[in-house]
């Protein structure tokens, strides 16, 4: 069997600070939306401060979710896949992947992502995630051994959004995983990168411009 060169609780550790118990104040108290568009909308939120006063915040709310009654906890919108490549032939990799954002103007590099679809598990999106972006097929062991942490929030000053992070064990030498083939919306132009996993971020990659997302 393989062994992932991550510890397992790895995940856990990373977001068990971000969920501790949450005291009475600060809390937010009011969501109100201001204007929607196709994917997202922007909100006008309440909020006390520690001392009770109520304040006002800005904040960007994904339309493919409810807008929050209060101080709620958020669920995870989407998934990011921390996926280790094993094979005979070569060291574990990470797979990786490069695009064009428009946001930030240039290419950046990131762990697969996307959204959790209704209905489904973060295991489950997490492997269609990676295959449609990388080609590369989870076999059902991974599928029963990944590791799944809780909701990670990456921008709260800005927005609501979570995450979560699913870790795999991908069989490189799995007759499925030899010729990968991915499974791009037209929309879609993503390039697949495989780093040995403690390689760092190179100063020609820097040098070329491209910005490194969930990995710095």
């Amino acid at each position: 069997a393989q062994v992932s060169p991550f510890h397992p609780n790895l995940l856990g550790a990373l977001s068990s600070a971000l969920h501790a118990e949450m005291a009475e104040l600060p809390r937010t108290t009011t969501w109100e939306a201001v204007h929607s568009m196709n994917w997202l909308r922007l909100c006008r939120l309440t909020y006390q401060d520690r001392e009770g006063k109520t304040r006002l915040w800005e904040a960007v709310v994904r339309t493919t979710r409810a807008i929050p009654s209060g101080s709620e906890r958020s669920e995870a919108d989407a998934v990011a896949v921390l996926a280790v490549l094993h094979s005979a032939k070569q060291p574990p990799r990470l797979l990786l992947v490069r695009q064009f954002r428009p946001p930030m103007g240039c290419e950046t590099i990131e762990l697969p992502a996307g959204l959790i679809d209704p209905g489904e598990m973060p295991v489950q999106a997490a492997a269609r995630e990676l295959h449609e972006e990388t080609g590369y097929v989870v076999g059902e062991t991974a599928l029963r051994t990944a590791h799944v942490s809780q909701p990670v929030c990456l921008s709260p000053g800005m927005t609501n959004e979570c995450v979560r992070l699913v870790q795999l064990d991908i069989d490189g030498d799995a007759p499925e995983n030899r010729l990968p083939q991915q499974q791009l919306e037209e929309s879609e132009d993503i390039s697949v990168i495989t780093v040995p996993v403690l390689l760092r971020r190179t100063r020609s990659d820097c040098q070329a411009g491209f910005r490194y997302a969930a990995i710095c």
